[in-house]
């Protein structure tokens, strides 16, 4: 459960710094600096460093940024036993 709640911290650590970006504040005459895009394209990628002791899942997260901007993000889970992940697995009955 630890480790669930601390990937989960991590990732919004994460999605919350990409959201804020590395610019300066434009002033009111400062046109320039607002057409630039905020964040550098590309693709991001976290995930928690061990599988839950408990469930076995890890989480993982991945942002695409295009034009600046978040165009995607996927949140998903992988099993340690290397099987399905989380959005391809079946509904359990016994979910914990």
């Amino acid at each position: 459960m630890k480790n669930k709640i601390l990937a989960l911290g991590l990732s919004l650590i994460l999605t919350a710094g990409l959201l804020a970006g590395c610019g300066s504040k434009a002033t009111s005459g400062d046109t320039a600096d607002s057409s630039k895009p905020k964040y550098a394209d590309g693709i991001y990628f976290a995930q928690a460093d061990n599988f839950d002791e408990k469930t076995g899942w890890k989480e993982v997260v991945t942002l695409e940024v295009k034009d600046g901007k978040i165009v995607s993000a996927d949140w998903n889970a992988a099993h340690k036993s290397g099987k399905e992940d989380k959005k391809t697995q079946p509904e359990m009955e016994n979910m914990q």
